[in-house]
């Protein structure tokens, strides 16, 4: 081995060492940075010379490569409702440019937001990728950008009116009069105050009348004022009717009758359907899951035991959107200002056979390598794979954290720990160097 050899082998060491350091400091600078992943040298030795009788001597020592550490950070909350923090595998999925690169980009950092133009956005203006919804909420399977801020739901007409509760089956029978709203009252067993929509989304108060007309059979109207209903304001008209019967155990024994006839001023005709549960006469019903006909109290005067314990009208006003929420699954679910709730989109998750193996763009964004065959000097050989888009949670992807943040998985005390024995590498490979220069000066010296 010649003291050239000897020089080459410690400037070898202080190169790779002080490449070391520079990815140790690269990890310092980021332990805050949201969603970094720190990265290590990986070191191999140099060719080795083969001596005369046997055995080698190494040539030094080089860092082949820069693997990133893919692990887990840990979480932070932060109470906004757009920042998403991914817990297991996967990565984020954008769509822009950075550090020359472009189309579909990957990021572990959710720090997103809505821009004015309604799409969901990363800091820099990037575009969350993730499936649509449609009207109705529904999830798409296509991939894209979501423009989630300019949802609005459109109204949609009252179909249904569900009513739970009990009848006295003692009630005194009563003959309705429905000529006004006094009289209805005072010839009903039980009412029940409903709201009801049209196609326009104009809201209707109507009233349940609940009658008992004889053993086990009760009838109904629904009225609301004429004057949405292309009549006179101030006088109540029937817009559904209909009877009902109870068995001997009080429960309801067959499908009520049912007419209907809402036809609102200024919009379209509709019908109303009533539902007071599922007779025992339909296969599982029950009887009991709506209105049932029992005493459930002491009754003084007949009728006072009935009751209405629930109810409901689908439909509702048209609304905009107010806030948005973000499930585990990453389905981002809008609350409207018509009280609506319902899902805008879901975010995408793209998960790699080989994360570590992605390429640094800057800003916090990876790039695929899928074709990488011998890799580069911050890449591992072999590429990361192809993108296997699909939802949080499926498939070994990880979940989303709504209102979270993952924070850099640097351990600052490892890195100091790291950085010292770089220190003292690097020290000790500069003395390999000064010590063979004194050698050869000392060489040097003999011949003179």
């Amino acid at each position: 081995m010649s003291l050239l050899t000897a020089l080459s082998s410690g400037t070898s060491g202080i190169e790779a060492n002080s490449n070391d350091l520079s990815v140790i400091g690269d990890n310092i600078a980021n332990a805050n940075t949201v969603g970094f992943k720190m990265s290590r040298s990986d070191f191999e030795s140099q060719l080795s010379q083969s001596l005369l009788g046997g055995g080698s001597v190494g040539d030094g020592v080089q860092m082949t490569t820069v693997q990133q550490i893919i692990t887990q950070g840990s979480l932070t909350q932060t109470g906004n409702s757009t920042d998403m923090a991914l817990q297991g595998n996967g990565m984020f999925i954008v769509s822009g440019k950075a550090g020359g690169g472009g189309g579909d980009l990957y990021t572990r950092d959710g720090q997103f937001n809505i821009d004015k133009s309604g799409y969901l956005v990363t800091q820099s203006g990037n575009r969350v990728q993730g499936y649509s919804a449609d009207a109705s909420g529904g999830i798409q399977n296509t991939v894209g950008d979501m423009q989630v801020g300019n949802a609005t739901v459109v109204a949609t007409p009252t179909g249904t009116i569900q009513m739970k509760g009990t009848l006295d089956p003692n009630a005194a029978i009563l003959t309705p009069d429905i000529t006004s709203s006094a009289t209805a009252a005072a010839t009903s067993n039980v009412s029940q105050a409903v709201t009801i929509y049209d196609s326009t989304g104009a809201a209707h108060a109507a009233t349940v009348y609940f009658n008992r007309t004889g053993t086990g059979a009760w009838n109904y109207n629904v009225l609301t004022d004429a004057g949405g209903n292309g009549g006179q304001a101030g006088t109540p008209v029937s817009i559904a009717s209909g009877s009902m019967t109870f068995d001997n155990t009080g429960k309801l024994s067959a499908d009520p009758t049912e007419t209907s006839n809402f036809t609102p001023t200024n919009a379209a005709a509709q019908t109303l359907k009533l539902n007071f549960g599922t007779p025992t006469s339909t296969a599982g019903g029950s009887g009991t899951d709506g209105l049932t006909s029992s005493v459930t109290a002491t009754t003084g005067t007949a009728g006072t035991s009935s009751s209405i314990n629930y109810a409901s009208a689908d439909g509702h006003q048209a609304g905009t959107l107010t806030s948005v929420a973000v499930g585990a699954d990453g389905t981002i679910t809008g609350t409207f200002s018509n009280g609506v709730n319902q899902a805008v989109g879901q975010v995408a998750i793209a998960e790699f056979a080989a994360p570590d193996q992605l390429k640094r763009l800057g800003a916090n964004l990876y790039a695929a390598t899928p074709n990488d065959a011998v890799g580069g000097a911050n890449q591992a050989a072999g590429g990361s794979g192809d993108a296997l888009v699909g939802k949080a949670g499926d498939a070994g992807r990880g979940t989303i954290a709504a209102g979270a943040l993952e924070q850099s998985n640097v351990d600052i005390t490892n890195q100091f720990v790291n950085m010292i024995a770089a220190q003292r590498d690097f020290e000790a490979n500069s003395k390999t160097v000064t010590t063979a220069d004194q050698m050869l000066n000392d060489l040097i010296q003999m011949k003179r």
